[in-house]
C-alpha cells in the first residue's frame, strides 16, 4: 500500500510516495564501501565479478582481433567517469576511446565491462582501480549488452531483533510483491544527497540560463565530503573536477557558454539527464496524487514492455475501452506496465484524459516543453527522451546473513535489478530514512 515519504529530500527530488507502508528496519547503508556491492549481468546472465582472481570469457573477444580491447574495470570508491579520467591520463588516451554500458556510483565497490579504443591489451593493478581480463575486439561495448546488476548489500546499525528485523524485510518484500514492485523513481545518485543540484543545472541549460548554470556550478560544492567516513576519497587530480575548470575559465573568460563547454560532454549530458530524472519523478507522484493507479491501468494510459528502465516508442501502445481487460491481465503477470514519459523532444505519444494530466500540470508548472529539449546552442545535448515502467521488479532477493554485535544487528541481502533501475529505490523502501544523507543513500 502506496506511503507518503518522510523524507524532505525525497520532496526536493520529486519522490513523495513509498510503494508500502509496513514499518521499516532502520539502519545504514555504506557504513564502508565493501557493504555496497555491485556486479554488472550480461544478457546472457553472466556476472562480471569484482574478485580480481575471477576469470570470465568476455562476449566478442573469440572471433577476429580487432581495433578495440575489452576488459573488466573493478573500482572501489571511484565513480565510473573518474576512474575512466584516471586511467585516460595514465594511458594517454582521450576520455571518448573508452566506453560502458552504465555507471556506477563512487561509493562502492563495483565490476563492470568496458571497451577501449586501442587495438592492443592492456592492464592496470592500482590500489583502488583495476583493468583485468583485457582482450581484443572487432566492437566496443554497447548498452543492448547489458541485462542489469547484481547487488550485494549491508544495512548495519539496525536496533531490531533478529527475528523483528527479518520479519519486517519479509513484510515489506511481500507487500512489494502484492503491489507489484517498487516505484521506478529516478534514485538519489542522479541528483546528489548533500547539496542535490544536478538537475537545477540542468533545467538552466534547457532554459537556455547559461549565466544561471554556470552560476549552479561554480557554488554548487558538489563534490562535498560524504557524511560516512570511507577514506577513500581520491585526489583531486584524479576526478573529473569540473567544477574547478568551470571556475577558472569563467573567471579568466567571463563567457558561460564557453566555460560550460569546458565540461567534458559525459557530464554535461549528466546534467540534462539529471532534470529529466526529475521530471519523470514529479509526474510519477503527480499521478499517485491525483489518485490514477499504478499496478493497473486506466483508458487513456500509454503501456509497453517493462524490462528495462527504458522503453522504445515503438513498444508502447494506449488504452482504451477494447483492450484494457487483457492490459490489466497482462500487468497482474508483470508482462506489461503503465508507462510515463521522460521528456525529451521525440515525445510525441502521450495519455489521453485524465491519464494525461499528471504530465501536463508538471510540465505547466515547471514552466518546460518537450521542444525544450532541443538545445540549439549545444546541440550535443539534445535529448530525445523515451518512456519509463512506474514499477519495476526486485529479482532473487535473498537474506544472505544476520550479525549482531553489542549495540546493533547487521543484515547482508543480495537482489538484482535490470538495467535503469536503482537499488536504492529498494532499499529506500526497506529503510524509509528520514535524512538519506546521513544514512548513506
Amino acid at each position: 500500500m502506496i506511503s507518503r515519504s518522510r523524507s524532505r529530500l525525497d520532496e526536493k527530488l520529486g519522490m513523495l510516495y513509498y510503494s508500502t507502508s509496513s514499518s521499516p528496519i532502520n539502519g545504514r547503508i555504506r557504513t564502508f564501501t565493501e557493504d555496497f556491492i555491485v556486479e554488472e549481468i550480461l544478457r546472457d546472465k553472466t556476472v562480471v565479478p569484482v574478485n580480481v582472481n575471477s576469470r570470465i570469457s568476455l562476449p566478442l573477444c573469440d572471433v577476429v582481433k580487432g581495433n578495440y580491447v575489452r576488459a573488466i574495470l573493478i573500482k572501489k570508491g571511484y565513480d565510473t567517469l573518474s576512474a575512466i579520467f584516471y586511467l585516460s591520463k595514465k594511458f594517454k588516451l582521450p576520455i571518448s576511446a573508452f566506453s560502458y554500458l552504465g555507471l556506477k556510483d563512487a561509493r562502492a565497490l563495483s565490476s563492470q565491462l568496458i571497451s577501449i579504443k586501442i587495438d592492443y591489451p592492456i592492464s592496470y593493478y592500482g590500489e583502488r582501480i583495476l583493468l583485468t581480463n583485457s582482450k581484443q575486439s572487432l566492437l566496443p561495448v554497447k548498452a543492448h549488452e547489458l541485462y542489469g546488476n547484481k547487488f550485494t548489500i549491508t544495512i548495519r546499525s539496525i536496533s531490531l531483533k533478529s527475528e523483528d528485523a527479518v520479519r519486517r524485510v519479509q513484510r515489506i518484500f511481500s507487500e512489494l510483491s502484492s503491489f507489484g514492485g517498487v516505484l521506478a523513481y529516478f534514485g538519489y545518485q542522479r541528483f546528489g544527497t548533500l547539496n542535490p543540484i544536478t538537475h537545477k543545472i540542468g533545467k538552466a541549460i534547457v532554459k537556455r540560463n547559461i549565466d544561471l548554470a554556470v552560476s549552479y556550478l561554480i557554488n554548487s560544492n558538489i563534490g562535498e565530503k560524504d557524511p560516512i567516513k570511507t577514506g577513500l576519497r581520491p585526489r583531486k587530480n584524479e576526478v573529473l573536477d569540473y567544477e574547478r575548470i568551470v571556475r577558472r575559465f569563467f573567471t579568466k573568460k567571463s563567457n558561460a557558454l564557453k566555460a560550460i563547454k569546458k565540461v567534458p560532454l559525459p557530464i554535461r549530458r549528466l546534467f540534462i539527464h539529471a532534470y529529466q530524472s526529475y521530471l519523470f519523478n514529479r509526474i510519477l507522484s503527480e499521478r499517485i496524487k491525483l489518485g490514477l493507479p499504478i499496478n493497473r491501468a486506466v483508458i487513456g494510459d500509454l503501456v509497453g514492455l517493462p524490462i528495462f528502465g527504458s522503453v522504445s516508442p515503438q513498444y508502447v501502445f494506449h488504452v482504451d475501452k477494447n483492450n484494457l481487460d487483457k492490459v490489466n491481465s497482462l500487468i497482474k503477470r508483470n508482462l506489461i506496465s503503465v508507462v510515463l514519459p521522460v521528456p525529451g523532444y521525440a515525445i510525441k505519444k502521450l495519455p489521453i484524459g485524465l491519464a494525461k494530466e499528471p504530465i501536463q500540470g508538471v510540465l505547466d508548472d515547471e514552466g518546460i516543453s518537450f521542444n525544450d529539449f532541443l538545445i540549439d546552442m549545444l546541440p550535443n545535448l539534445r535529448s530525445p527522451g523515451t518512456y519509463r515502467p512506474v514499477i519495476f521488479q526486485v529479482e532473487n532477493f535473498k537474506i544472505m546473513s544476520l550479525l549482531r554485535n553489542e549495540s546493533s544487528l547487521s543484515i547482508k541481502i543480495q537482489f538484482s535489478l535490470r538495467r535503469g533501475f536503482y537499488a536504492t529505490m529498494f532499499l529506500r523502501e526497506l529503510i524509509k530514512p528520514f535524512d538519506p544523507a546521513l544514512l548513506g543513500f
